[in-house]
């Protein structure tokens, strides 16, 4: 935080400046400077942060709970039956615990996945972790930006500029106040969260280990590139489409071969046919447990079960990234429109007061509604992605399938992916941006489980 406040000595005379020029003629652009770095402070993760977030001892070397190591334990526990672990990790025993319980077997592994033995999946635990550690990241942005904006505020209250009152001021603290219980929250929510699945994986609460950033890590970076977007005094607005459109890809559900949700949506007659195949495979690979009237109603079960799983596939999908006619509605519309709101109320509220005064506390009260709206748009994005990737592995556990060969595509799929940066260009003639290449696939990796 010393940064941000340090940042935030720079911001009175940043103001004065432009203050100083605004009868003159502006480039066009949503905010000024001084504005950019009020409403974006940098306050990027580390590892000393995130080890105070998961409650560890700064400057602590925690292990990472990285996809590959996550499921080695997860197989290894369900393997061997064992209780909670030591809290202290030793590396060359998970090697050795790696080997004598086969957990490198893939093909093993995809018949204990679709089975009904003791394995449980624990991607869902994991996922939802992970949106939780960007939503507290948002949270301390938002900390961050509040804290600027009530330093600005208070200097501007001295000077007696701007036509805002004390009681803006307090206003605006009291949002302040706000935004630290919200990060408290998630902080906390975060704990109870990381001590639960080191529990499920076979560990101790106690167990220094902390989640690895990488499997969500292109969402953080697309967030970055648009904060530092936010703070240029030159930015185009044309500019921030481009951006949005790297976010990552939410994918498809391969059923046969065909992406059906891609089916669906180019061609919603298709829905039942895609329904009664995907059931139709479900019975035939999970629909053989009990007898008589028992396994008929587990079909039927499984059937509803399957159907639900795709509706909830699709709203999710198109939640995330919807166009119909050509306009988005999707969520990473929503997100785009919140920048502009953001960015568009602090300009009115920086703008020289009129011949007639009009009272500039609605526009505050908006600013800091829209400063919210810009990390909780963030956050939604993050939270479709991570449940469609949790409810499509669901789906793929009642169909009895796993469409993966090897651990690398497995976990593979299970990283978020950056889109495309190519977008249509905003004038006439302008040029487009290259795609963002693929990144290369994961390294094989020995899994690592836990020691006896």
């Amino acid at each position: 935080m010393r940064i941000v406040w340090i940042s935030l000595l720079a911001c009175p005379a940043m103001l004065a400046v432009a203050t100083a020029f605004a009868d003159s003629p502006q480039p066009p652009g949503p905010i000024d400077a001084a504005a950019g770095v009020v409403l974006v402070p940098r306050v990027a993760p580390s590892a000393d942060s995130d080890n105070e977030v998961a409650g560890l001892a700064k400057g602590s070397k925690p292990m990472l709970l990285n996809w590959e190591r996550v499921y080695a334990l997860a197989l290894a526990r369900a393997r061997a039956d064992r209780g909670p672990q030591s809290p202290t990790l030793d590396p060359e025993a998970l090697a050795r615990e790696a080997a004598k319980v086969g957990i490198a077997d893939f093909a093993r592994f995809k018949k204990e996945f679709v089975g009904e033995g003791p394995f449980r999946d624990p991607s869902a635990k994991v996922l939802s972790l992970l949106r939780e550690m960007l939503a507290v990241d948002s949270a301390r942005r938002n900390v961050a930006a509040h804290e600027a904006l009530n330093a600005v505020l208070m200097e501007r209250i001295q000077g007696e500029s701007g036509g805002l009152t004390r009681l803006d001021l307090d206003t605006v603290f009291a949002a302040l106040v706000r935004t630290r219980q919200r990060l408290d929250h998630q902080i906390r929510e975060f704990r109870d969260g990381l001590d639960e699945l080191k529990v499920a994986l076979g560990l101790s609460p106690r167990a220094s280990v902390i989640l690895d950033r990488k499997g969500i890590a292109e969402f953080q970076t697309v967030f970055d590139a648009i904060e530092e977007w936010s703070r240029s005094p030159t930015r185009r607005l044309a500019e921030l489409p481009r951006l949005i459109a790297q976010l990552p890809l939410m994918g498809d559900v391969d059923l046969g071969g065909e992406p059906i949700l891609e089916a669906i949506d180019v061609n919603p007659d298709r829905w039942e046919e895609v329904m009664t195949k995907a059931a139709r495979l479900a019975l035939e690979n999970r629909g053989d447990a009990g007898q008589g009237q028992a396994r008929q109603d587990a079909g039927v079960a499984l059937e509803l079960r399957v159907r639900r799983r795709i509706r909830r596939l699709v709203e999710l999908r198109g939640a995330y990234d919807r166009t119909k006619q050509g306009y988005e509605d999707g969520a990473k519309r929503n997100y785009e429109l919140a920048i502009r709101r953001r960015d568009q109320a602090f300009e009115r509220l920086l703008a020289p007061p009129s011949e007639v005064e009009a009272p500039r506390s609605p526009l505050l009260e908006g600013l800091v509604a829209q400063i919210a709206d810009v990390f909780k748009a963030g956050d939604e994005l993050v939270g479709l992605w991570t449940l469609f990737r949790a409810e499509r592995l669901a789906l793929n556990r009642d169909l009895g399938v796993l469409p993966y060969n090897d651990w690398n595509s497995f976990y593979a799929d299970l990283k978020a992916l950056r889109g495309a940066a190519q977008v249509a260009p905003a004038v006439p003639g302008a040029a487009q941006v290259a795609p963002a290449p693929a990144p290369p696939a994961p390294p094989q990796v020995a899994p690592a489980p836990p020691g006896p």
